[in-house]
């Protein structure tokens, strides 16, 4: 038997009362779980299943390849607003994809509880900067250099526009975020959330393979 905690990122419903879930733990990374009759469970377990949920579990690996989850608890009682819940659910849905295949890594996990801090204080422009963390953790920040564009595929400041998402507006908040050092009191010009925000998962799909979240379309309606 192991134990371990970790946020809960995705799940899968499986039969009327089962699912797989999928957890980023703190001692495992990502890991994937059979949790039976947590949709039957009269204690509340299926509250568990929120976006980002930090829980706290038990598992056994002896009986299938599969673990299979013996206790799964809350670990804290957040409180997030509706807004707050809307960033919690594309958080989730990026951060299953990107660390699908990582294991223990603190730092990531570490910036995840900062992450959500932030979110819990009402800060809305949070995700921008969390993702900047995650480049800045992988090791993919841009060189710096005196160029006005951002080239993506090349991690470079160039003098010449490659996309059409790198603007010079673009590229200059991501400038003036990495010389600032990335700090979650930056401010984001609310008329370029949107454009900036795409250019973080452009960026990342380049040079780390996620896909682009669907769950996208829900953050742009935020900044309509």
């Amino acid at each position: 038997m192991h134990s371990d905690e970790g946020y809960l990122l995705s799940f899968v419903k499986v039969g009327d009362y089962d699912a797989v879930v999928h957890i980023f733990s703190q001692n495992s990374g990502y890991q994937s779980f059979f949790s039976k009759s947590v949709f039957k469970s009269r204690r509340g377990k299926k509250a568990l299943l929120k976006p980002l949920q930090k829980v706290e579990f038990s598992y056994s690996t002896r009986h299938s390849s599969l673990a299979y989850l013996s206790r799964f608890e809350a670990k804290d009682s957040r409180e997030f607003s509706v807004k707050a819940n809307l960033i919690l659910f594309f958080a989730a849905d990026l951060l299953n994809d990107l660390l699908r295949d990582e294991q223990r890594n603190i730092a990531v996990y570490t910036a995840v509880e900062e992450f959500l801090r932030q979110l819990e204080g009402r800060n809305y422009s949070a995700h921008y900067l969390f993702i900047f963390k995650l480049i800045e953790i992988f090791g993919i920040l841009p060189l710096s250099g005196s160029g006005d564009f951002l080239d993506p595929e090349r991690g470079i400041f160039s003098a010449e526009q490659s996309s059409t998402l790198f603007s010079a507006e673009v590229s200059e908040i991501w400038k003036r975020v990495l010389d600032a050092g990335i700090h979650y009191a930056e401010k984001i010009p609310i008329q370029k959330k949107e454009a900036l925000l795409e250019s973080l998962l452009v960026f990342l799909s380049y040079h780390q393979g996620i896909r682009i979240p669907k769950s996208l379309e829900v953050i742009k309606q935020m900044t309509e």
